[in-house]
């Protein structure tokens, strides 16, 4: 079994230290891959996606009917981040192993335009 740090594609940086999940397969999935989550992992992702909005609004493409109003009140902004859901968000957009400390890890993206 290959342990493997799943990340979540956002806007801000490659690895999200605050958004990640470590998980066990048989295989080692490619670029371009599909790869779906167990509820579990996603809920955990979620969760963690969704502690601070500023770590929210970089997975913005992921909250459904998200917009932006400088003039949203708090009540509207966690209103908001109940409608983040990274179950689409299944297309390995990239792979990276590093050698140093022998981690695999993946990103997993979507088609999804903003």
């Amino acid at each position: 079994m290959y342990k493997i740090n799943v990340y979540i594609e956002n806007e801000e940086e490659c690895l999200d230290t605050n958004v990640n999940e470590e998980i066990e397969l048989s295989f080692l999935p490619r670029k371009g891959d599909k790869l779906w989550l167990s509820t579990d992992v996603i809920s955990s992702l979620e969760k963690q996606a969704t502690s601070d909005f500023n770590i929210a609004i970089a997975y913005k493409k992921y909250i459904a009917g998200f917009f932006w109003n400088e003039d949203l009140k708090d009540e509207e902004m966690k209103e908001m981040l109940r409608n983040l859901d990274f179950n689409e968000a299944s297309k390995v957009v990239d792979f990276i192993y590093s050698m140093p400390d022998n981690k695999f890890r993946i990103i997993l993206g979507n088609d999804v335009e903003e």
